[in-house]
């Protein structure tokens, strides 16, 4: 981001001398985000559209007196916006070679890319610009910054491609005639390059019924693979997969989420649906998530023993209170035996003890260190007599 915010500060204009001013740089950078990969990160590789990527490259690079726009219809899930996501990895690609080595149909062919050097391909933030306050007029004024940026020859195409991802959305907006209007005068004149993607029902609905603007775009359909197709894709890709969920995958599974998905899951398309299930699969298998899943089993474990230990020191504090006041009534009953007389005093620092609030052989009373005396016999000496 932080090159694309210097190419727009710093690249000389048509004229050869002035270059754009920091808001007219910024408005532009607001709007219009590059796609590029993130530095440092692995690139998800564009596998089995060969024949689509062909068709794009020579479209969006065409020279600006011709038509360079395209639009990619097709269901979703079925890869428009990564056929088109994949001319950013190209364009680096560019930089440091002519062509690239891809496989298709028909094996394994070389790609020329050398039209792609120099071009950024940056996405239309359709949601951003709708919210505005005045999305007409932020529009015109892209529209009419961009071509500047373009070399003098018109040879040479236009050096920003625009990925308009479901452009459905600027014709459903209430102003969304007026927003289309303003588009057919750039695209007529080859202006701007305008790569969009929507679903056949929207086309038909929005697209195909304005001959002025239908005409501004080459038509490209994009179908859902086949099963062999959409394993193709996915072992292609299987390396990146593993790099990015730290795992191992098999050969099997990728052709079994191929065939699965196709047969069990009527909803959705592939290949995005078997994407979808390969890296869910490969995320629950990663190693930390597996390391974590242990963790988690560990903390409950020591849960339960926590909770088990808890219960088992409460049932060990009932048996004890239970066997301190059995003792407390031992300890009650040979006292009351031995002592004559002194019933009403033995019962009171028992309680006491049994309540924990004197200790039996600290209390200072005569009854507790009362002796046999010589004499008649106490009437209920001896009798057993339960602690009160």
């Amino acid at each position: 981001h932080a090159a694309w915010i210097n190419f727009l500060q710093t690249q000389t204009l048509a004229d050869g001398k002035s270059t754009l001013t920091p808001k007219q740089a910024g408005l532009i950078a607001e709007f219009l985000k590059p796609v590029v990969p993130p530095a440092g990160r692995k690139k998800h590789p564009v596998i089995g559209r060969v024949k689509e990527m062909k068709t794009v490259i020579p479209i969006v690079t065409a020279p600006r007196d011709m038509i360079n726009s395209t639009m990619l219809v097709g269901p979703a899930g079925t890869g428009k916006t990564a056929i088109i996501e994949g001319l950013a990895q190209l364009m680096e690609d560019a930089q440091n070679m002519d062509a690239v080595r891809v496989e298709g149909e028909n094996g394994a062919s070389w790609l020329d890319i050398r039209r792609l050097r120099g071009r950024w391909l940056v996405s239309l933030d359709i949601d951003r610009l709708l919210a505005a306050d005045e999305p007409i007029k932020i529009l015109l004024a892209l529209l009419d910054l961009l071509p500047l940026l373009n070399s003098a020859d018109p040879r040479d195409g236009n050096r920003i491609i625009i990925l308009a991802d479901e452009m459905q959305k600027l014709r459903m907006d209430p102003q969304g005639v007026k927003i289309m209007n303003a588009l057919k005068g750039p695209l007529r004149d080859g202006q701007i390059a305008i790569a969009g993607t929507t679903t056949e029902k929207e086309w038909k609905e929005f697209f195909d019924n304005d001959d002025a603007l239908k005409s501004r775009f080459e038509k490209l359909n994009v179908g859902e693979p086949t099963v062999e197709e959409t394993a193709e894709m996915l072992h292609g890709a299987k390396s990146y997969y593993e790099w990015k969920h730290d795992t191992v995958i098999e050969d099997e599974a990728l052709d079994a989420a191929a065939k699965l998905t196709d047969q069990f899951d009527k909803e959705t398309h592939n290949p995005r649906k078997s994407v979808k299930l390969v890296e869910q699969a490969a995320e629950e298998a990663r190693p930390d998530n597996r390391r974590a899943s242990l963790a988690l089993e560990i903390r409950e474990g020591w849960r339960k023993l926590g909770v088990l230990v808890a219960s088992a020191a409460k049932e060990m504090a009932k048996k004890g209170v239970a066997s301190a006041l059995t003792l407390l009534g031992r300890r009650h009953r040979p006292h009351q035996a031995q002592a004559r007389g002194q019933d009403r005093h033995l019962g009171r620092p028992a309680d006491a003890r049994r309540g924990g609030r004197l200790p039996l052989r600290q209390h200072g009373g005569r009854g507790l260190q009362a002796r046999r005396q010589p004499g008649p016999r106490h009437p209920r000496a001896g009798q057993r007599h339960p602690p009160q």
